[in-house]
């Protein structure tokens, strides 16, 4: 298989699990965001519905609270309502019916036995009807007249919602709700009762406004439905029954709900798709009565049809995901084929130049990009190697020429030692030798020079010192090194390399000292591993220095050659001309420094790099400071 080939099918791959991927999350994320949403969605609708009930039952026991102030105040030392007070009474309750459809009937009963007058008036077909001291009163009002009469002035007390025939029509079932009060006189005694009848269908007639998505319901303490859901909608939801528990079937939770201090309660019905809330509303103080009765409002959302959006948007997600597979494929075939063809011209200069062709060119050369600098750098190698091989008889030449000048000179060193002998003891003698004797030193003088100028020739270039930021130094070269680092993974840390102070050096040497220890670094992890650069002023053998080391975790220098790895043209690379560490070792030593390698006792190999901050010849005493 092609190189090409590899490369599609891997990022293909790649790129369609990370698309696959990224769809189930966003999948999973969003049904259970949806979820959420309704859930919370669903809470909110039913607190809002149970807020609206409690400041309705708020208003009543306000309108009730008000009349009895205002019956108290018409009793006069216990004495019965007279005609003008009845009627003026009157005229208030009417008042009150016709502002509140609710209320079907405001009853008053004051005194007892004989002196007990009872007052009412109600809402009939044929409007306000007030009836007067021989108003009759049945036995829900009684029941509610005796509660009123056990409390204190000032407190209300609700009935549970009783369902009763209606009084215009007996075939006709009506919810009623009774809420009373106690009517005290100044001193406190309690002397009558005032209870309110309402509708309580009427009263809630803006209860649980329609929603698409919720079901609102009102159930009693049983759970007996007193509002519930009706149509097709509501139907396809589980309400079957007359009762919520049943509908639920929730028993056991609503059991352990109703003797608990929570007045919510959340809860899934898997079997059933649905999540409900309910919240629980007090018709009267726990303090007051022992038996308080309760009405239940509650919501329920359906799952199955929030479900049946998230399948749509599945389909919709997989349909987007093999669109996008589709043009990843297409982007790769045509990115494939744009890289692989200059890879593939490349791999046949490169054969050529192995077969040992001298004329060659390539496509690749005119190219703009990376491949095209690739591709001139190779001619330009081969043009490199061309003059190597013209510059081989030379270089041997000069190696030649460099060992004969360092005999020639030790030859030339004896010859002119005894020729000062020589002129030194004819001069005394005073002849005419003396002469000939300074001529031939002259001509060991200008031989000498021509063996400097030789050697002076094999060395290296000179250096041009000046004050070096070394900080700015590793810096440079660590950035130039950051392309290989990152094609092969390594992580790179640094460790004291932030206020070195300044050496004296050549800034370009030094930082071909550093690229070339990088280097090595970096070649021996070809798999990646762990790269640190640390750095930090010393003193070493008396002298102040800085010292910086570079720790690779590679594959380390063999014991057998760690004493050869600085000479000259030694490597153990198939490429190579083993001659950087000979190169950097001599720039070091030529900045006064030492080079050092050892291993690492975690694997890999320690580089360190030992650069005075003085000279040689520096004593303490003699310190100057350093810009």
């Amino acid at each position: 298989m092609k190189t090409s080939r590899k490369i599609f099918g891997l990022t293909y791959l790649i790129s369609v699990l990370a698309i696959a991927a990224i769809a189930a999350f966003t999948l999973s994320r969003t049904t259970a965001t949806l979820h959420d949403l309704s859930r919370q969605r669903l809470f909110e609708s039913v607190n809002r519905e149970a807020r609206i009930i409690y400041n309705t039952l708020d208003m009543v026991k306000s309108d009730i609270g008000v009349l009895a102030d205002e019956g108290a105040s018409l009793l006069e030392g216990g004495r019965s309502l007279d005609e003008g007070a009845r009627r003026k009474f009157a005229e208030r309750l009417s008042g009150l019916l016709q502002k509140r459809p609710a209320y079907t009937r405001i009853l008053l009963q004051t005194g007892a036995g004989r002196d007990r007058v009872t007052f009412s008036v109600e809402q009939t077909d044929q409007g306000l009807r007030a009836k007067g001291v021989g108003a009759d009163v049945d036995s829900d009002l009684i029941m509610m007249i005796d509660e009123a009469k056990k409390l204190w002035p000032g407190n209300v007390t609700l009935s549970p919602v009783l369902v009763r025939a209606s009084r215009v029509d007996a075939e006709q079932k009506v919810k009623l709700l009774y809420v009373a009060t106690p009517i005290a006189a100044k001193d406190g005694r309690v002397e009558g009762a005032l209870v309110f009848s309402m509708d309580f269908d009427v009263l809630l007639s803006g209860f649980g406004r329609p929603k698409t998505d919720i079901t609102f319901f009102i159930g009693d303490t049983d759970g007996t439905y007193l509002y519930r859901p009706v149509g097709p909608v509501e139907a396809r939801k589980g309400a079957t029954s007359d009762n919520l528990i049943r509908d639920l079937g929730i028993g056991r939770q609503w059991a352990r709900w109703s003797q608990g201090s929570d007045p919510q309660l959340r809860l899934d019905i898997p079997e059933k798709r649905l999540a409900v809330v309910l919240y629980r509303v007090l018709l009267a103080d726990p303090v007051i009565s022992p038996t308080v009765p309760i009405l239940v409002i509650g919501g329920s959302a359906s799952l199955s049809e929030l479900d049946h959006t998230i399948v749509s948007f599945r389909t919709e997600l997989a349909l987007m995901a093999l669109l996008a597979g589709g043009l990843v494929a297409l982007a790769l075939a045509l990115a494939t084929n744009y890289l692989s063809q200059p890879i593939q011209e490349l791999t046949a200069m490169a054969d050529r130049i192995s077969d040992g062709e001298q004329e060659i060119t390539s496509p690749a050369v005119d190219r703009r990009d990376e491949f095209g600098k690739l591709a001139r750098a190779m001619t330009r190698m081969l043009d490199a190697l061309r003059g190597v091989a013209k510059n081989e008889e030379q270089a041997a030449l000069g190696r030649m020429a460099t060992m004969i000048a360092h005999d020639l000179r030790n030859a030339l060193s004896s010859v002119k030692m005894n020729l000062k002998i020589l002129h030194t003891h004819h001069r005394t003698e005073g002849d005419d030798l003396a002469d000939g004797c300074n001529i031939a030193l002259d001509q060991v003088g200008y031989m000498e020079n021509i063996l400097t100028d030789m050697l002076d020739f094999a060395r290296p270039n000179d250096l041009h010192l000046d004050w070096v930021d070394l900080d700015e130094v590793i810096g440079v070269a660590t950035v130039s090194m950051l392309p290989a680092i990152e094609a092969q993974s390594i992580t790179v840390c640094t460790s004291g390399n932030f206020t070195l102070p300044k050496v004296q050096g050549d800034r370009t040497r030094l930082i071909q000292v550093f690229q070339n220890l990088l280097s090595n670094a970096i070649q021996s992890m070809p798999d990646g591993g762990h790269l640190t650069i640390e750095a930090e002023a010393q003193i070493h053998e008396s002298r102040p220095s800085v010292e910086v080391r570079i720790i690779d975790s590679g594959s380390g220098i063999a014991e057998a050659i760690r004493d050869s790895v600085l000479e000259p043209f030694f490597t153990t690379r198939a490429k190579g001309t083993g001659l950087g560490l000979t190169i950097v070792n001599r720039l070091v030593q030529s900045h006064g420094g030492e080079l050092t390698l050892e291993p690492n006792p975690e694997g890999g190999t320690i580089a360190r790099v030992m650069l005075p901050l003085v000279s040689a010849t520096w004593q303490p005493e003699a310190q100057k400071e350093i810009p």
